[in-house]
């Protein structure tokens, strides 16, 4: 059962986020690895890491402390800006980040999405997926990516993209239900600036119906959405990005933009589409603007 809006959920991510940024300053991997649990993966839009062990998190951790020590980087400020329990056992949630040289700011702030699993009396983080405007750069202090065969990346691609197809074939026909099958809620759609969370399948219905009032305004014909590329962390999770067209016709309705998504799957089961790295947000006029849950 979902519960939006909770402020237990809320007070457990932030707790989390102080202690953590704490340790990443002082470079305390001790306190930092309290919150963690292996496997652990990491994304941005260029790309997913998988840290299956503890040795893999401790590299990742030091990656990141050497990171803000050589560019002065002295306090992490981020706060929680939406939290749902995701069933008795799972949290997710959004937050910003903002790091601080001194009183100054480092860079602009930028938006995360984490995921955590309850172990015990302990609330663990499994995943973080991470929004930032120079994502090449700072990536190499987030992301230490491992290998995949050509085999691997093709068939990775290849069940991105038919997962990308459903939900396209769903927006062109109107078919809710062909795209509810390819969502795993709670949705969370994360832009540069907005946060959405699509709490049930009332609240992603409703997002639905508003696209489809707009296809009709303005006379929209096509989508075309093409994978760039798709890495797999593990069995169970998936991380791709890909490059949208919109079309009226044979006229773009918006330039082109890429955006990145995270799909998960149970055993045996279906991918499924958890979180969306959208940096163009929300394209459809009177649409949701901020990080509020939608229940």
């Amino acid at each position: 059962m979902l519960d939006a809006g909770n402020e237990k959920a809320r007070a457990i991510a932030q707790t989390a986020l102080e202690e953590t940024g704490a340790a990443l300053i002082s470079g305390d991997f001790d306190l930092f690895s309290r919150h963690y649990e292996t496997p652990y993966t990491i994304a941005t839009e260029t790309g997913i890491a998988r840290r299956a062990t503890n040795d893999e998190l401790r590299d990742g951790f030091y990656d990141a402390v050497e990171y803000y020590r050589a560019r002065g980087v002295t306090r992490l400020d981020r706060q929680v800006e939406s939290a749902l329990f995701d069933g008795p056992d799972g949290l997710r949630y959004c937050y910003v980040t903002q790091l601080m040289a001194g009183d100054q700011p480092y860079r602009a702030p930028y938006p995360n999405i984490a995921t955590l699993r309850r172990r015990g009396d302990r609330w663990l983080t499994i995943a973080t997926e991470h929004i930032v405007s120079d994502p090449e750069t700072f990536s190499s202090a987030l992301l230490r990516v491992g290998h995949q065969t050509e085999a691997e990346q093709v068939a990775a691609r290849a069940q991105f993209q038919s997962v990308l197809d459903q939900a396209t074939r769903a927006y062109l026909t109107g078919d809710f239900d062909l795209l509810a099958d390819v969502i795993r809620l709670p949705l969370f759609l994360q832009g540069s600036k907005a946060r959405q969370v699509f709490a049930t399948r009332a609240a992603l219905e409703a997002d639905f119906r508003h696209y489809m009032r707009e296809f009709t305004v303005n006379e929209i014909t096509d989508i075309v959405r093409l994978v760039k590329s798709a890495v797999k962390a593990g069995a169970d999770r998936m991380h791709g990005s890909y490059r949208t067209h919109i079309l009226c016709g044979t006229r773009l309705f918006v330039p082109s933009y890429v955006s990145a998504m995270t799909m998960e799957r149970t055993p045996d089961g279906p991918w499924q589409i958890s979180t969306i790295m959208h940096p163009a947000g929300h394209w459809t006029r009177g649409a949701p603007d901020s990080g509020e849950v939608t229940s």
